[in-house]
C-alpha cells in the first residue's frame, strides 16, 4: 500500500536521523493514525495513537494539545467498539491536558450528588457522561440530531437552546461551552437559561474571551509548534470568535445581570487565557425577570 510506504519510511528517516522520541514523529504518527483508521484498522490505528501520546508527554509534558489530540483519537477507538468505560477515561484525559490548572479533581469536585443538571449544546454527550458519573442526574441537548446519534451519554435529546422543552426552575446547574457566542441573541439565551435553573442555582460557560484572535492565536500556534489538525482548530476557534462575539469580565457580567443572575466567577483558561469560564447564580429570593 503505497500510503502506508510513505508515512512508514517516513518515520523510519526521523527515527534514524533524530531519535524515536523526536517531536515530529508524533505528527506523523497522528496522520497514520488517522489513514488506519480510515482503511479500516482501528486497533492499529489505537497504537499508533499511543506511540503519540508517549511521545508528545515527554516532549511537551501532560498539558498541551498534542496530548488532548491524542487521548482523544484513543477516546475515539474505545467508543467504536463500545467500551465507554475505557472511552470515558481517556476523553476525560483529553479534557484536563487541555485546560491550565485543571485536573481530574476538578471534574468531580461539582455539583452536589443529588443535583439535576442539564448541559446546553452537548455533542455526543461528554459531559453529561462525566456528570452521571459523579452521581449527578444530567442532561444535554443539542440542535444538531447528528452529532446525538454517537451519543455517549443515555439522557440527551434534540433541542434549540432559545426554547428548551423544560419547565422553569428545572435544573440546579446549566453549563454550556462554546455555544452562547455563537448564538445569534445571546441575550434571549441567556434569559431562556435562566429561565429553568432553580433559585440559588448556577450557570456556568465557557467561551472565547476578549483575548482571542486569529493574530494571537497564530502566534500560540507558531511559538508551540502546533501542525495539522491542533492547528487548524485552534485557528477555526479563533476565526469563529471574531466573526461572532468575544466578552471581556465586564461585558460579561453586564449580560448575565440583564438575564437576572449574578456573576460571581470569571477566570480565564486556555493558553495565555484564550477562554473565559463565567459563572453566574440566579438569586434565591428573586424571580426571574420576565
Amino acid at each position: 500500500m503505497k500510503a502506508e510506504d510513505f508515512f512508514l519510511k517516513s518515520i523510519k528517516s526521523m527515527m534514524s536521523n533524530y531519535g524515536e522520541d523526536y517531536y515530529r514523529i508524533a505528527e506523523i504518527y497522528f496522520d497514520y493514525g488517522l489513514f488506519l483508521r480510515t482503511v479500516g484498522n482501528p486497533d492499529k490505528s489505537k497504537e499508533i495513537n499511543t506511540k503519540a501520546l508517549n511521545i508528545c508527554l515527554k516532549n511537551y509534558g501532560k498539558k498541551h494539545p498534542y496530548v488532548s489530540l491524542a487521548y482523544r483519537n484513543i477516546g475515539d477507538y474505545y467508543r467504536s467498539v463500545n467500551d465507554y468505560d475505557s472511552a470515558l477515561f481517556y476523553y476525560q484525559k483529553s479534557l484536563t491536558s487541555i485546560v491550565k490548572d485543571f485536573n481530574e479533581s476538578d471534574i468531580n469536585r461539582n455539583p452536589a450528588l443529588d443535583s439535576v443538571i442539564l448541559d446546553v449544546g452537548c455533542g455526543p454527550g461528554l459531559l453529561p457522561l462525566l456528570l452521571a458519573r459523579s452521581g449527578s442526574r444530567s442532561l444535554g441537548v443539542d440542535l444538531d440530531f447528528g452529532l446525538l446519534t454517537g451519543h455517549l451519554a443515555p439522557n440527551l435529546a434534540q433541542a434549540d437552546a432559545l426554547r428548551l422543552p423544560f419547565p422553569a426552575e428545572a435544573f440546579d446547574l446549566v453549563t454550556a461551552s462554546n455555544v452562547l457566542f455563537l448564538l445569534d441573541d445571546p441575550a434571549a439565551a441567556l434569559h431562556e437559561w435562566a429561565r429553568v435553573l432553580k433559585p440559588g442555582g448556577s450557570l456556568c460557560l465557557l467561551n472565547p474571551s476578549d483575548c482571542l484572535s486569529l493574530a494571537s492565536a497564530g502566534t500560540i500556534a507558531q511559538e508551540r509548534k502546533l501542525d495539522g489538525a491542533s492547528r487548524e482548530s485552534l485557528l477555526g476557534w479563533a476565526r469563529n470568535a471574531e466573526e461572532h462575539a468575544r466578552w471581556t469580565e465586564s461585558e460579561t457580567g453586564a449580560l448575565f445581570a440583564e438575564a437576572g443572575l449574578r456573576l460571581t466567577e470569571s477566570v480565564l483558561w486556555v493558553g495565555p487565557g484564550f477562554a473565559r469560564f463565567s459563572r453566574g447564580v440566579k438569586p434565591a429570593t428573586q424571580a426571574h425577570p420576565t
